[in-house]
C-alpha cells in the first residue's frame, strides 16, 4: 500500500509538472512588453490625402488617387513635387513616406522612397547623406534581392565615394558591382557594370589602362547589341578616354566623334557635356588650346544647366590649364578661383570635417547594432536554455534536476565566453580598420604625405588656435613639372612626386605639416617659428631638392621648385582665404622671377 501511494503521488506530481509545461515557453521580459502606437482615424483621415495634390484635372484622376495605397499616394505627391522643382516639399512628403512605410514594414516603398532620396541628396551635393540612404537601400535589397538590382546600388554607391574622393572605397564597390552583376547573370548589366569601372579606372590615367581596355572589349560588344543609344554613347567614350590615356590622339577622337553623335540621337545633355569636356582634353594634348577652350565652356554651360557641380569643379580646372596655355592669366586666375570655390563648397575642409565626423558616427552606430544583435542573441539563447532547463525537469523528475541545472548554467556560460571572445575580436578589427580608414583618408597615395583635405583643416585650426605664436604658410610648385609628364611619362613623373615630397619631409622639423593640395603643388605650414628661421627652413628645403639627383627608370633627373610664402606674425589676424590667396601670390611672383625661388608675401607686397 505504501508503494501504491508512492506511485500515486509521483503520478500526481507529473501531471502538475506536465499542466506547468506550457507556461515555461519564451516568457519575454516585462519592460519588452510595449505597447504599440495605434493611429486613430483622426489623425490620419482629417482632411483627405487627394487634398494635398497640386494638379487634379478631373474628378477622374481624384477618383484614382483615393482607390490607391495611401503610402503610393504619399509617393505620388512627392514626385509631382520633384518634378516642379519644389525640392524640399519632396523631400518632406517623401520622409513622411518613408516613416509610414518603415511602421508598416512595407519594404518595396521603404526602397522606393530611399532611392528617390539618394537621388535628391546628390543632385544637392550632399554625398553623405545620399551615401546614407543607398547604405540603406543595399541592406534591404540584401535581404530581398527580389526588390532591385544589388549591381546598380554598388554602382550609386560607388560614385558617390569617388565624389567623396575615397577611391579605395570606390574601387571596391566597382568591383563587388561586376561581380553582382556576374551572379544575376544579365549580360547588359554586366556590361553596364563594366563600363562604370572603366570610367572610374580611367581618372588613374596610363597606369590602369590595360585593365580598363580589357573591361570595354568585354562590355562594348554587348552594349552594341543589347544597349540603348545611351548606353553605347557612354561606352564609346570610355573607350575614347582610355585611348587617350595611352596616347592614340587619333584613335581617340573618333571614339569621341561617334560619342557625341549617339548622345546627341540620344537627346542625353549629360553624355552630350561629358564628351565635350574629353574633347576639350584632346584638343589640349594636340597643342590647339583654342579649339580646347571652346568644347570646354560648351560642357560648363552644359553642367551649369544640368546643375552638376562636381564636373563643373573639373570643367574650371581644365580651364586654367587652358587658359595658362593660351597666355591669358587673368581668365587662368578666374578660373582657378572658381575651381577652388566649387570644391570648397562641395568638398572644403568645413564640409570634410563633417563629413568624418558623420562617417565616424556611422561606425560607431554600426557597431552598436552589432552589440545589440548580439545581446538579443544571448538573450534568447538564455531563454531557450532555460526552456530546456524545464523540460528535462519534466521529463527526468525531480531526482537530476541539479545536475541538469549545473550543464545548463556550465554551457550558457561557455556559450557567453565564445560569445564575448567574438566580440572582443569583431570589436578589435572594427577599430583596425576605423584606423585605416582614417589614415587613409589624410594621407596622400602617391607621395606618402598629408591630403589636400587635411591640410586645409589642419591650417584652419592653426589659424584659429594659435595662442600668439607666428606662422609660416607656404605654397610650393615644382618647375616644369608636366614636361616631365609629357616627356618621360606619368610613372617617372610619380617617382619625381615622391622624391621631392620626401627630400622636403627630411628638411623640416617634427612638427612640421606638409600636404600635397594638387597635381604638381605642396602646402607647408611651420608653426611657432620667427622670421628668420622660416625662410631658412624654406631656402633649405629648395636647396635639397634643387641639388638632388633623383634616379628614375629613364634615367636621372634634376629638378627644382618655387615657394611662395605668407608670414603671420603674432599677433597678426587674417582668415584662411586671404593666407592662401596672399601665398599664391607669393609663389606666382617666384615664378615670374625665373622659378627655383622663395619669395615672401610682404617682400611683393612692399614691392
Amino acid at each position: 500500500m505504501t508503494g501504491m501511494r508512492v506511485c500515486w503521488r509521483l503520478l500526481g506530481l507529473f501531471a502538475a509538472l506536465l499542466a506547468f509545461l506550457p507556461s515555461a515557453s519564451f516568457a519575454l521580459p516585462a519592460d519588452s512588453l510595449k505597447p504599440i502606437p495605434v493611429i486613430t482615424q483622426q489623425e490620419t483621415q482629417e482632411q483627405p490625402l487627394w487634398a494635398e495634390m497640386p494638379i487634379l484635372p478631373d474628378q477622374a484622376k481624384r477618383a484614382d488617387f483615393e482607390r490607391r495605397p495611401p503610402l503610393q499616394n504619399l509617393l505620388e505627391l512627392g514626385l509631382e513635387a520633384y518634378r516642379a522643382g519644389e525640392i524640399e516639399l519632396a523631400e518632406s512628403r517623401w520622409l513622411t513616406t518613408l516613416t509610414r512605410a518603415e511602421f508598416e514594414k512595407n519594404t518595396p516603398v521603404q526602397v522606393e522612397v530611399l532611392w528617390r532620396l539618394a537621388t535628391l541628396e546628390r543632385r544637392r551635393a550632399n554625398f553623405y547623406e545620399a551615401l546614407s540612404f543607398q547604405l540603406r537601400v543595399l541592406n534591404l535589397i540584401r535581404a530581398r534581392p527580389e526588390l532591385g538590382k544589388i549591381w546598380k546600388v554598388h554602382s550609386e554607391i560607388a560614385v558617390l565615394f569617388e565624389q567623396l574622393e575615397l577611391p579605395d572605397q570606390a574601387r571596391s564597390n566597382n568591383i563587388d558591382a561586376v561581380e553582382s552583376a556576374k551572379q544575376a547573370g544579365m549580360p547588359l548589366d554586366i556590361a553596364a557594370a563594366q563600363i562604370q569601372y572603366a570610367g572610374f579606372l580611367n581618372d588613374f590615367g596610363v597606369e590602369e589602362s590595360e585593365p580598363t581596355r580589357l573591361l570595354i572589349e568585354a562590355a562594348l560588344p554587348v552594349i552594341r547589341y543589347e544597349g540603348t543609344m545611351a548606353q553605347l554613347s557612354s561606352a564609346t567614350l570610355q573607350a575614347g578616354r582610355n585611348q587617350l590615356n595611352l596616347a592614340n590622339l587619333a584613335q581617340a577622337q573618333s571614339y569621341f566623334d561617334g560619342a557625341l553623335a549617339l548622345a546627341t540621337k540620344a537627346g542625353s545633355q549629360a553624355l552630350i557635356a561629358h564628351t565635350q569636356f574629353r574633347q576639350g582634353e584632346l584638343a589640349l594634348l594636340q597643342g590647339n588650346p583654342k579649339a580646347a577652350l571652346e568644347k570646354v565652356q560648351m560642357a560648363q554651360l552644359g553642367y551649369e544647366v544640368q546643375r552638376n557641380r562636381p564636373r563643373l569643379i573639373k570643367a574650371h580646372a581644365l580651364l586654367e590649364t587652358i587658359n595658362n596655355a593660351l597666355g591669358d592669366d587673368l581668365a587662368a586666375a578666374r578660373a582657378g578661383r572658381e575651381h577652388y570655390r566649387l570644391r570648397n563648397e562641395v568638398l572644403g575642409g568645413k564640409a570634410t570635417l563633417r563629413f568624418e565626423k558623420r562617417l565616424d558616427a556611422l561606425i560607431i552606430s554600426q557597431e552598436r547594432a552589432s552589440n545589440a544583435a548580439l545581446k538579443s542573441l544571448n538573450n534568447a539563447t538564455s531563454l531557450r536554455l532555460r526552456y530546456q532547463q524545464r523540460l528535462f525537469v519534466v521529463i527526468v523528475g525531480g531526482v537530476i534536476i541539479l545536475s541538469v541545472l549545473f550543464y545548463s548554467l556550465l554551457r550558457r556560460h561557455r556559450m557567453t565566453q565564445t560569445l564575448n571572445r567574438d566580440l572582443t575580436q569583431a570589436h578589435e578589427t572594427l577599430k583596425a580598420k576605423s584606423a585605416e580608414l582614417y589614415h587613409a583618408s589624410i594621407t596622400d597615395a602617391l607621395t606618402g604625405v598629408f591630403n589636400r583635405r587635411y591640410g586645409m583643416n589642419t591650417l584652419d585650426a592653426m589659424l584659429l588656435h594659435r595662442s600668439g605664436q607666428p606662422l609660416s604658410v607656404s605654397m610650393i610648385d615644382l618647375d616644369h613639372f608636366k614636361n616631365i609628364n609629357d616627356q618621360y611619362g606619368h610613372p617617372v613623373g610619380d617617382e619625381v612626386l615622391r622624391s621631392v615630397a620626401q627630400s622636403i619631409l627630411s628638411t623640416l622639423p617634427s612638427d612640421a605639416v606638409l600636404a600635397r593640395v594638387g597635381g604638381e603643388e605642396f602646402l607647408m605650414l611651420l608653426p611657432g617659428r620667427h622670421s628668420e628661421e622660416s625662410a631658412l627652413l624654406l631656402s633649405q628645403a629648395r636647396q635639397n631638392v634643387a641639388q638632388q639627383t633623383i634616379w628614375t627608370l629613364e634615367g636621372p633627373l634634376k629638378v627644382s621648385m618655387s615657394i611662395g610664402e605668407r608670414f603671420i606674425s603674432a599677433d597678426e589676424q587674417a582668415p584662411t582665404a586671404q593666407v592662401l590667396s596672399d601665398a599664391d601670390f607669393a609663389l606666382y611672383a617666384a615664378k615670374q622671377r625665373g622659378r627655383n625661388a622663395v619669395v615672401r608675401w610682404g617682400d611683393v607686397a612692399l614691392s
